[in-house]
């Protein structure tokens, strides 16, 4: 069977450009404007022509295909068939190789999808060479694959097929993601309604301002006043056990691993010798972690059960509720679209905008009596959990 590399041209050369201005703008693709499965670019990115031609960059044209060579961007399936380039040119990212197609060989977008298919990927990943996170797919490993279909007319009816079918695709995968975030807001509009007394927890029915009086909270009746977050929960109550045991365990919770709807998703089990910093927070079970980062604001998990001692990255602030203040629904406030909103207006700094546990303490937040917080615990721990349980399947799906 023929072989790919009598098929394509690899790294074609920039000598064959006309000339250019030094200071006309080209196409600038780093890796990350390449995206992964079935590929795409971002031609948004420019650079001034003279900045480009110096540099280790590889040189690509309109209709050229781009391909990742490095681990893991390879697996992950970067790529892309270059298309509406500024100036008709591109420079990539020295990571990728760029892929001539032999018009009269092989059809560009057949080429594309074979680059796709898992025969041609494993394949490429026997000729990886190199250690660890840098292993790369050789040129050989490219150029020696041999397609198993060569008819340039068979190419394009395959093309044509799967542009049909992956447009198809891709419209359901974008009506499920859509139902998706139309669930979120869901859940967070009812968390916020509950917490602020607009859901009457009992028969699940939305009040009016009219039906309950009393004073606004976020700029809607709630039965109870506002107390500061600091008279209904302890902050940062804990720190860490004096201890000079190197083998000293814990599962660090890490700011990048907890979200909003599923928790914490994950812990790194480390010894004390390995990450000796004072300024982290012990935590235990039923205690509440809110981000006090901006970037991560919607980082806010309630800590379960765990053999081994706990302990949160600084980026939280660890909340544990008072005597007459039921955790589950602290858990709800903190959630809450108004108590996210005043973190974010009172977050304060420039690269990584965050709020003082000080400031954070002071944040008011509504406190009816315990039977209350109960019910309306119970009543969103039902209700989120039947949101959830759609929006996983349609994850799923």
């Amino acid at each position: 069977m023929i072989r790919l590399r009598h098929m394509v041209r690899i790294g074609p050369s920039p000598s064959e450009m006309k000339p250019l201005d030094p200071e006309a703008e080209v196409t600038f693709a780093p890796m990350d404007a390449l995206a992964d499965g079935l590929g795409g670019l971002d031609t948004s990115r420019v650079k001034p022509f003279s900045e480009v031609a110096r540099g280790s960059y590889n040189y690509f044209r309109e209709g050229d295909i781009l391909l990742a060579k490095v681990t893991p961007c390879f697996e992950n399936g970067k790529k892309a068939i270059a298309q509406g380039l500024t100036n008709g040119v591109g420079y990539a990212t020295s990571e990728v190789y760029v892929l001539r197609p032999n018009r009269g060989k092989i059809e560009p977008r057949f080429l594309l999808y074979l680059l796709c298919s898992e025969d041609f990927r494993a394949v490429a990943m026997q000729s990886m060479t190199g250690a660890g996170g840098l292993r790369r797919v050789s040129e050989n490993g490219v150029l020696d694959y041999r397609p198993k279909i060569t008819d340039l007319a068979t190419q394009k009816a395959i093309a044509a097929f799967l542009d049909r079918e992956t447009a198809r695709i891709d419209g359901l995968i974008e009506t499920k993601q859509r139902f998706v975030a139309l669930l979120g807001e869901k859940r967070s509009a009812l968390i916020t309604a509950a917490v602020t007394g607009g859901i009457d927890p009992l028969s699940g029915q939305y009040r009016t301002p009219e039906a309950k009086g009393g004073v606004m909270y976020w700029g809607e009746t709630v039965r109870s006043s506002l107390r500061p977050l600091k008279h209904c929960c302890h902050v940062n109550p804990a720190v860490l056990p004096e201890t000079t045991d190197p083998d000293w365990e814990f599962d660090y919770i890490d700011i990048g691993s907890v979200s909003l709807s599923e928790g914490v998703t994950c812990k790194e089990r480390m010894r004390f010798a390995d990450s000796p910093s004072r300024a982290r927070k012990p935590v235990r079970e039923g205690d509440i972690l809110v981000s006090t980062v901006r970037t991560y604001l919607k980082a806010i998990a309630a800590i379960q059960p765990a053999d081994t001692p706990q302990v949160a990255s600084t980026g939280f602030a660890v909340l544990q509720a008072k005597k007459g203040v039921d955790t589950g629904f602290l858990y709800r406030v903190v959630q809450s679209n108004p108590f996210i909103e005043q973190v974010v207006a009172k977050s304060t700094g420039v690269s990584y905008p965050a709020i003082s546990p000080s400031t954070l303490s002071n944040i008011k937040v509504p406190l009816p009596d315990l039977a209350t917080q109960k019910a309306i615990a119970d009543f969103l721990d039902r209700e989120t959990a039947r949101i959830d349980r759609i929006t996983g399947k349609t994850q799923q799906s």
